[in-house]
């Protein structure tokens, strides 16, 4: 946020007022939102707040169905504050976007966690170590076991139109997974702030704590280096928009949406 310099007596207090979204559609638990933007349903926004919890299958369904009926013409993939959640719900989304198969790896150096004394976290790491070896390619390079997954176009509803993808300083691990698929295979136009989730992935998949003897601090360790196969080097950045959005002192206390406001002067021209 950027604001004027100005001289005050004192510091007035700033009431957190979050952007209005009392006109979406809430699909059932799944933390999927969505509306259009006008009444020819031309534009629908769709708000993912996380990629955690279930029924995102059947909300995909549901949202991609409605596109392709309407023959929406721009889908707008709000992921702003999006701190990530489930691989597979990500997988599934970039599945009715990408126009073919992509890859992606998950690299572990650990058969199991050390130090299991102090961490209840060996269960779902093993659990997942073998869900992977079911739907995934396993080739071992000197100690690390790399687990290639690869991501399939839906046929049925594939969206093979306008992609607008809204982004900030709070989309992370998953989020920044279908953003990075999006921009580097060219699928998308970026509107927002750099995210701050790296490019080219994460250390995630599971995250269980460790509690540490003397202190009794617990820790979150991951065991998984997520690799973004699309991006293979070490950017040491997010991904970038394509159009930088700054907002004002005001634009924040009036609960503007520059980002919204954007793709609308984009879909205009």
């Amino acid at each position: 946020i950027t604001y004027p310099a100005v001289k005050v007596r004192s510091i007035p207090s700033i009431p957190l007022i979050g952007k209005d979204d009392s006109l979406y559609t809430v699909y059932k638990r799944a933390r999927i939102k969505y509306r259009f933007l006008e009444d020819d349903k031309k534009t629908m926004v769709l708000k993912i707040n996380s990629f955690s919890r279930k029924r995102f299958d059947k909300g995909y369904r549901h949202v991609f169905r409605k596109l392709k009926k309407n023959n929406s013409e721009n889908l707008v993939i709000d992921l702003r504050n999006n701190g990530g959640g489930s691989l597979e719900n990500s997988y599934k989304l970039l599945s009715y976007l990408l126009d073919s198969a992509q890859t992606q790896t998950l690299r572990t150096g650990i058969k199991s966690y050390p130090y299991k004394q102090y961490t209840n976290g060996n269960i779902l790491f093993k659990l997942m170590r073998f869900g992977f070896k079911l739907i995934a390619k396993k080739k071992t390079i000197n100690d690390t076991d790399n687990f290639i997954y690869t991501i399939k176009p839906n046929r049925k509803y594939h969206y093979s139109k306008k992609i607008f993808v809204l982004i900030n300083g709070g989309s992370f691990s998953a989020s920044c997974l279908v953003a990075a698929y999006l921009k580097y295979h060219k699928r998308a136009v970026f509107i927002g702030e750099e995210t701050a989730g790296a490019a080219e992935g994460c250390n995630a998949g599971i995250t269980p704590y460790y509690k540490l003897p003397n202190t009794k601090i617990r820790l979150r360790m991951p065991a998984f280096r997520i690799v973004h196969d699309v991006c293979p080097f070490i950017t040491g950045r997010g991904i970038m928009p394509d159009y930088r959005v700054e907002y004002t002192i005001y634009d924040f206390l009036n609960r503007k949406d520059l980002e919204i406001d954007k793709v609308k002067e984009l879909i205009l021209k």
